[in-house]
C-alpha cells in the first residue's frame, strides 16, 4: 500500500494516518511533536505515532509502547540506547535509530 502524502511534511510519510479524521487537530499536533530521540533525560511524552515497518510497531506495541501512552526517559545518551519507563516498573531500551521514528509530544 503506498504512503500518502502528509500536509505537515509535504512529502509521503506514515504520519498521514493522524491527519485523516481532524486535519487542522493533526497539524497543531504534529507542530508540536518531535522524535523521541530528542527528549531529554526527566522528560514525560506522550507518544503521537510510530514509524517502521509493520513487524516493528507489532514488537514495540507487544511490549508495552503504543501510541497515546505517556512515556518517561529515563536515560538519554547521545551514543547509547534511550531507556523509557513506560509504567513505573518497567523500563524499555529503544535504539537512537528505532527512537528516532518515534514521534512525541511534551507534557
Amino acid at each position: 500500500m503506498p504512503k500518502e502524502p502528509c500536509p505537515q511534511f509535504e512529502i509521503n510519510c506514515d504520519h498521514a494516518a493522524l491527519c485523516h479524521g481532524d486535519p487542522e487537530a493533526a497539524r497543531l499536533r504534529l507542530g508540536q511533536a518531535f522524535p523521541l530521540c530528542m527528549a531529554r533525560p526527566g522528560e514525560l511524552v506522550r507518544v503521537l505515532t510510530i514509524g517502521g515497518k509493520g513487524r516493528i510497531r507489532k514488537r514495540l506495541a507487544d511490549l508495552g509502547l503504543t501510541s497515546g501512552m505517556m512515556v518517561r526517559v529515563v536515560q538519554s545518551s547521545r551514543y547509547a540506547p534511550l531507556i523509557l519507563a513506560l509504567r513505573e516498573d518497567a523500563r524499555l531500551g529503544v535504539g537512537r535509530d528505532l527512537a528516532s521514528e518515534i514521534w512525541v509530544e511534551r507534557l
